[in-house]
């Protein structure tokens, strides 16, 4: 009667890691590698842990074992104040609760003006993606010693964190300006995000280095210092309708890019015919623009998942991989930069790849 009892007690009680091994034939560090995701074994080892979960119905406790490794059990994600690309910062955080959720790791969205060092109790480490060099929150996690992860750089006068997953913005912005000549652009002219984030330094770069291998006269324009849409809009109207305007643009971020098609159209110019139109980097409103606007896909969400995958496993002192883990990113060629740009007869518009181009860097 009393093995009857306990029998009884025992299918009543929540299913623990040790039971979940018990019947999967394996070892209690065995079956919790497979559930988190880590260690070395067999597919067959690691879908018969994971089956025999699920049947037992057995369930992590966080607290126990948050106890038992002397952790929080979360991670804190912070993302600059910025009220542009919301759609990008909110694709990112989902990639990192996707990889948090796999891990059983709770995300903590830390705000501007919170008390971070309060936090130091309540997360096991950071990441940051864009952090800008006055952005005075990211400066005080990147102070704080603990592990932290940075999605697509830092910028050198910030502490550098542990380690960077980062893409070739260089390279891609090379892409695209060969994409404008290719299709007889000659005097491509960047609307710049400014010098605030390592992403958008190194489009400006990328930039001037493939006019200076070209010779041809650089024309940027710092869009990001315009908060005023309307003194944006201006700037653009100068831009397109100058004495010798571009006869391409790529412009940054895709809010950006969205603005120079209405002001084109509005001094009777049309994006893909006039001049070519790119976007660094793509949204939703850009495949549905008319025309359709060529942008830079940054998978915003894998990126997410990789910055948070990289920081779980510094946390676990886990992580073998570089400081600096490249990141690929994809073009996306649309109708706005499909054809070749219309060459006006007998008029000044045309030039060479030198010719006069006022310099409105700002």
């Amino acid at each position: 009667m009393a093995g009857a009892l306990e029998d009884d007690a025992a299918a009543r009680r929540p299913a623990t890691l040790i039971d979940v091994a018990r019947v999967a034939g394996v070892s209690a560090s065995t079956a919790s590698n497979a559930l988190r995701g880590r260690g070395r074994m067999s597919g067959d080892t690691k879908e018969r842990v994971l089956r025999t979960a699920a049947e037992l119905g057995y369930a992590v406790n966080l607290n126990a074992r948050n106890l038992r490794t002397a952790r929080a059990g979360a991670i804190g994600v912070h993302l600059p104040d910025s009220k542009s690309r919301l759609a990008y910062y909110m694709d990112f955080c989902f990639g990192v609760a996707d990889a948090a959720e796999a891990s059983e790791t709770m995300v903590v969205l830390i705000p501007r003006g919170v008390g971070v060092h309060a936090l130091k109790g309540q997360v096991d480490g950071f990441v940051l993606v864009d952090p800008p060099s006055d952005d005075p929150v990211a400066r005080v996690i990147l102070e704080t010693g603990m592990p932290v992860v940075s999605g697509d750089g830092t910028p050198p006068s910030l502490p550098q964190p542990m380690a960077t997953v980062e893409s070739d913005h260089v390279a891609m912005v090379g892409a695209i300006l060969d994409l404008f000549e290719a299709a007889g652009a000659c005097r491509p002219a960047l609307l710049s995000a400014g010098h605030t984030t390592q992403w958008a330094m190194q489009i400006e770069a990328g930039y001037e280095q493939w006019t200076r291998r070209r010779g041809v006269r650089p024309c940027v324009v710092d869009a990001h210092g315009r908060n005023d849409p309307a003194a944006l809009d201006a700037a653009i109207g100068r831009l397109l309708a100058g004495p010798t305007p571009p006869d391409a643009v790529l412009a940054v971020p895709s809010e950006t890019a969205v603005r120079v098609q209405a002001v084109a159209r509005s001094l009777g110019r049309s994006a893909g015919a006039d001049f070519l139109l790119a976007a660094y980097a793509d949204s939703p409103s850009l495949a549905l623009s008319v025309p359709a606007i060529t942008a830079v896909d940054l998978h915003p969400r894998e990126l997410g998942r990789r910055c948070a995958a990289v920081l779980l496993d510094l946390i676990d002192n886990a992580y073998e991989g570089p400081p600096r883990q490249p990141f690929p990113i994809d073009l996306i060629p649309r109708a706005s930069t499909s054809a070749g740009v219309r060459r006006p007869v007998g008029g000044g518009l045309v030039g060479s790849a030198t010719g006069a181009m006022e310099d409105e860097k700002r």
